[in-house]
């Protein structure tokens, strides 16, 4: 998506702007990554955001975000106001700006259907799967 971005830098910037109501940020970050490259990900988004570098995905990154060999990355330096509505404002007005109480039940319900799906997508069992593991965890609660 970076790569793609950074061909029009100039109407990426412009859609980011026009849709700053609209977006949260975030990233394909997976329970089996680890920290570091969770980190370098997340980092990498915020310098595509943040400013007008142009850079390359580390050597070292996880495959999900490429590799250096296939494309530049142009950074599209959003103003500071539309940066601070994609990185919190937008995520603060579609669930509020303090945590409510987590629904046990229903997040264990939650839990097994995803356990059941993943199942269903792959030769591993619900009770298996992250979902399916999750949904044990909070049981334990």
């Amino acid at each position: 998506m970076l790569y793609n971005f950074s061909k029009g830098p100039e109407a990426s910037r412009d859609f980011f702007c026009a849709y700053q109501d609209r977006i949260l940020f975030g990233t394909d970050i997976i329970s089996e990554q680890t920290i570091e490259k969770a980190s370098s990900r997340a980092r990498m988004v915020k310098r595509f955001l943040q400013t007008s570098d142009t850079f390359t995905v580390r050597p070292k990154a996880d495959s999900l975000l490429g590799t250096p060999e296939e494309g530049i990355i142009q950074g599209i330096a959003l103003p500071e106001e539309v940066l601070a509505k994609i990185f919190y404002q937008n995520f603060e007005n579609l669930v509020g700006k303090h945590p409510k109480p987590l629904n046990l039940e229903l997040a264990i319900k939650q839990c097994e259907d995803l356990a059941n799906i993943a199942s269903q997508m792959s030769a591993v069992s619900p009770e298996e799967t992250q979902a399916g593991l999750a949904a044990k965890g909070l049981r334990e609660i």
